[in-house]
């Protein structure tokens, strides 16, 4: 299946950082995220649409998905956001909330298997992270949530100058030996070995993809995550879970470890 990936399809941009962080937690891993504080005290436009797209969205039939927000004046941050589906004769058939406020909110329909098209939504959370907000819908009822997102990947310094990022599936080795002394004197002693027993931080879901397979002529989804050491900003990688739908629900394919 790797040779039959084109990776990539949509890309639902992330602005960089936007607001001061924030700290939410999501399966037990912090995430960065927009100060909850902006735009407080602006005054907040009415509903707009953002965006509209069509596809067989109904039960397999074809409809039209709107993407509709508020925006606070003069900025890019959404709040109320809402998708509503209609059939083609603009009967409105059901209205999908979205709890959290998002920068650049976006939608697209695809079609994660044979049968119908799903809608694909995304926005960011507009920390210097670069985290986001994702979901997949069909019929009206996300069978992909970020929040329930657990690759069950961990990362652990070992000797060597190296970081074992695995789960109960997958082990993968990390070299770290270029890092600059100043990082590596923290950890190792000048023989390499480990002063005492460290992990590093898998993070929460950081960004999600979808990818194309034009093999099987469907999308999957690739969702991200950051591996990081010492601070935010000593990375180290990312993990990388590639997902088919499955039925209901996404299932994991196969999940790597890249610099």
């Amino acid at each position: 299946r790797l040779i039959a990936m084109l990776i990539l399809i949509t890309s639902l941009a992330l602005p960089a950082a936007l607001q001061p962080l924030c700290a939410r937690t999501l399966n037990g891993k912090t995430a960065a995220c927009a100060a909850a504080q902006y735009g407080k005290n602006e005054k907040t436009l009415e509903e707009s649409i953002i965006k509209t797209e069509y596809g067989k969205i109904i039960d397999g039939k074809e409809g039209k998905a709107v993407l509709k927000g508020s925006f606070n004046e003069g900025g890019i941050y959404a709040e109320n956001i809402k998708i509503d589906i209609y059939d083609l004769n603009d009967k409105l058939i059901q209205t999908v909330k979205i709890e959290e406020g998002g920068y650049s909110p976006d939608i697209k329909i695809l079609n994660f298997d044979e049968e119908q098209s799903q809608i694909f939504y995304g926005a960011s959370t507009g920390g210097s992270g670069g985290f986001g907000i994702f979901y997949v819908f069909e019929n009206g009822a996300a069978i992909f949530d970020y929040k329930d997102f657990d690759s069950g990947f961990e990362a652990v310094y070992e000797n060597g100058y190296k970081v074992s990022v695995r789960n109960r599936n997958y082990n993968y080795l990390v070299d770290i030996s270029q890092k600059s002394d100043d990082v590596l004197s923290l950890i190792y002693d000048v023989d390499g070995k480990l002063l005492k027993p460290l992990n590093a931080e898998v993070s929460a879901v950081n960004h999600v993809a979808p990818f194309y397979n034009y093999l099987e002529k469907k999308f999957g989804l690739t969702v991200y995550q950051k591996i990081t050491g010492l601070f935010q900003a000593d990375g180290i990688g990312t993990v990388q879970t590639y997902l088919y739908k499955e039925g209901d629900r996404f299932d994991v394919q196969f999940s790597t470890a890249a610099l």
